[in-house]
């Protein structure tokens, strides 16, 4: 039995093209469709378009995942096997950016089965801006802790073992992850497509944005409203030349810190209420990419816990959780930290999603509270073999303070991996 992909029993995430309805386009990693079914027979259809590396389709089928190649370019038809009678649930999520595009065209199954009631749909949401660590490029590759990133195919990248989407499994939130490898903040800059080099100042309002699959196309923000806004982007934006670290008062550099506040100052007026997380990752990079952050907030260093953005009972106030330290803005915590060479594996995105929620859930966690227990923590995972290679001392800020265009919202920075 064919079910089409308008189905209402199906539930989808993630920033889709729904021009065709019985088409939709997944661009974006973390983008998904979920469903429920009975019987033994499963079978997905779909059409790859493909940019570059080989293209996997993700799925999770009753709590076990797998991949499923597909074809270059064409139509595939997947032969799903399901294990007993009795009732299943699918998830099925694009893995990869937009190396390819894929059009989800329906599922089979068994004849006189049936579809059942919808997966849970959380109701908070998250959005992430980012280049390959929020996709989870190479995540996969675990075997290459410590070490530059393996010659790879597209096989090793999972965006299920992002730090983003982890995150939002955390938080029981649903995410849209717009996140593309070897992208910068503005065009010309950064590895993707380079020489013409494509940035998130262009990507970032858009559903096709890739021109090697054609015209980009607009995405409507009156879909989809978070609560949390996730800021990735900086660490593509020193190649080819690292202008921050070179002169952090000249023209290059006092341009992107201008375009950095453009750029948040667009989320700002899409999302008035969403509370905006703005992030470094933990791949090696000058500390004058982080360092220039703060300079975009006033007032208070505050420490909060993420979930309890995503819980709060009343959008003009802060809920309970939140630490708030009265400290010169440029105040900062002196906490270990280690510079990997290679895009971060499944470990270093489940610390940095942990991170990302939240380590301040009690108000005994002093601002050196929080450096000493950072400072254990990564003590621990060094010793444990987390983490390979030289062990480093380096000094980066969590900042918590007040947006530029008003005391609320609030923006968190913090660098993750």
């Amino acid at each position: 039995m064919k079910i089409q992909p308008d189905n209402p029993l199906l539930s989808y995430s993630g920033r889709i093209d729904w021009n065709d309805r019985k088409a939709p386009v997944f661009v974006f990693p973390c983008t998904s469709v979920a469903v429920r079914f009975t019987g033994r027979l499963l079978r997905v259809h779909v059409r790859n378009r493909n940019a570059y590396w080989d293209n996997y389709l993700g799925y999770i089928l009753d709590g076990k995942q797998y991949a499923a190649e597909l074809l270059k370019n064409g139509e595939s038809l997947l032969e799903i096997p399901v294990e007993g009678d009795g009732e299943h649930e699918l998830l099925l999520f694009k893995r990869q950016d937009s190396c390819h595009e894929v059009t989800f065209l329906g599922l089979e199954i068994g004849d006189g089965e049936n579809l059942l009631s919808p997966p849970f749909k959380p109701d908070r949401k998250m959005e992430v801006y980012g280049d390959s660590v929020s996709a989870g490029e190479v995540s996969e590759a675990v075997e290459y802790v410590g070490q530059p990133d393996p010659v790879h195919n597209g096989q090793y990248s999972n965006s299920w073992y992002s730090y983003a989407w982890m995150t939002a499994r955390k938080l029981d939130a649903q995410i849209h992850d717009i996140a593309q490898g070897g992208i910068a903040l503005p065009d010309g800059t950064g590895w993707f497509l380079e020489p013409d080099a494509l940035g998130m100042e262009s990507v970032w309002d858009k559903v096709h944005y890739n021109p090697e699959f054609g015209a980009a196309s607009r995405w409507d923000f009156g879909e989809y409203t978070p609560q949390v806004v996730v800021v990735a982007i900086g660490q593509n934006d020193a190649h080819p030349v690292d202008y921050m670290k070179e002169d952090y008062q000249g023209a290059p550099a006092v341009k992107w810190r201008a375009g950095y506040g453009e750029f948040l100052r667009r989320l700002r007026g899409k999302y008035p209420e969403a509370h905006i997380v703005c992030c470094t990752t933990l791949l090696g990079h000058d500390a004058s990419w982080w360092s220039c952050l703060p300079s975009f907030w006033l007032s208070y260093l505050k420490v909060y816990d993420a979930y309890h953005l995503l819980c709060r009972k009343n959008q003009n106030t802060l809920s309970t959780g939140l630490l708030i330290y009265p400290l010169p803005c440029r105040w900062r915590l002196s906490l270990a930290y280690l510079p990997i060479q290679r895009d971060p594996g499944i470990y270093t995105h489940a610390f940095s999603a942990d991170v990302l929620c939240g380590n301040c859930r009690s108000k005994r966690l002093t601002p050196t509270r929080i450096s000493r227990l950072l400072h254990f923590v990564f003590f621990v995972q060094k010793a444990l073999g987390i983490f390979h290679g030289n062990f480093s001392f380096f000094s980066f800020s969590i900042y918590f303070l007040k947006s530029s265009v008003g005391s609320r919202p609030s923006t968190l920075i913090i660098p993750i991996a």
